[in-house]
Parts: structure tokens; C-alpha cells; sequence
């Protein structure tokens, strides 16, 4: 495997056509058997807004039941990252986005770093979740008819 290359999900192997032609024990071998959530609550450690966002998000994901057990952690993640993002937006609103020092020179908030650095996990997280347009390409179907698509397939690779 190349640095950098992303492992790919067997569901989404088996979903493409298994274009690697990976034996059906190799696909087996890779699998991780995840627990999609019908219920969860937010972490305690979440602030207010950060909930707010939990409670708006997880709703969608479980539509697609997209949210496992195994998830959980990247989603707070997630949420505690947008909340910091609107914290810091606020913030420069308020304060501007440069402040002058005792000696009288203009300098940038180290908020705007904040807020850059929270920017970028907010969409590094939601790529996993397939909350940007570019990585919903291909997640038209279900997890479920996935995993019906694998079942299908590891049968008809066993009849063979």
C-alpha cells in the first residue's frame, strides 16, 4: 500500500465491484463488524453548542445508518470542533481581527489560527460522515443494501 493511500471499506469493495479481485477470504479477513446505534446520547464533555450540533447531526446519520459504535469518538470530535469554530468566529466579530500591542504595533488575534485550525477538523471530520458534497459521491445506498450486496456476492463466491 502507498503512504497516504486510504483503506477502503469491504462494503465499498464489494459495492464497486471488487475491483482489487480480492478473494473471498481476503475480503473476510478485512472486515470489522461495527454496531449501528439507534440511540446516543451526547458526551458530557460536549459544551452547549456542541450538543446543539450532536442533536441536529445525529438524527441524519442514523436515517442512513451510518453511525456505529466505532463512531462515536470522530462525531464528538466533530461537534466539539464546530463549536470551537463558532466560539472563535464570534469572538473576532466582537473583537476585530487584529489587536494593537503595549508598544503600539497591529498584530492578528491568535484567535484567527484558532479558528483556522478548528475549520479544517470540522472538515476533516465531516468528510468521514459524508458531510461535504465530495464525499457523498457514491453514498446513495444504504448501508443495509450494502451489506445485503456483500452477502450476495460472499454466497455466490462460495457456490463457485
Amino acid at each position: 500500500m502507498k503512504p497516504g493511500t486510504k483503506l477502503t471499506p469491504v462494503e465499498l469493495d464489494v459495492y464497486r465491484g471488487n475491483p482489487n479481485h480480492k478473494t473471498n477470504l481476503q475480503l473476510q479477513n478485512n472486515r470489522i463488524d461495527v454496531k449501528v446505534l439507534s440511540t446516543v446520547e451526547p458526551p458530557k464533555t460536549l459544551d452547549a453548542v456542541a450538543r446543539k450540533e450532536w442533536r441536529r447531526v445525529v438524527p441524519l446519520l442514523k436515517k442512513y445508518n451510518i453511525l456505529s459504535d466505532i463512531d462515536v469518538n470522530t462525531l464528538t470530535l466533530y461537534c466539539q470542533s464546530w463549536s470551537d469554530w463558532i466560539r472563535y468566529t464570534l469572538l473576532l466579530r466582537k473583537e476585530g481581527e487584529t489587536y494593537n500591542t503595549p508598544s503600539g504595533q497591529c498584530k492578528p488575534r491568535p484567535e484567527i489560527m484558532m479558528r483556522r485550525n478548528a475549520f479544517l477538523e470540522v472538515v476533516r471530520t465531516a468528510i468521514e460522515f459524508g458531510g461535504t458534497p465530495s464525499s457523498r459521491t457514491g453514498m446513495q445506498v444504504s448501508l443495509n443494501q450494502v451489506r445485503r450486496s456483500i452477502k450476495e456476492t460472499m454466497d455466490d463466491l462460495d457456490n463457485e
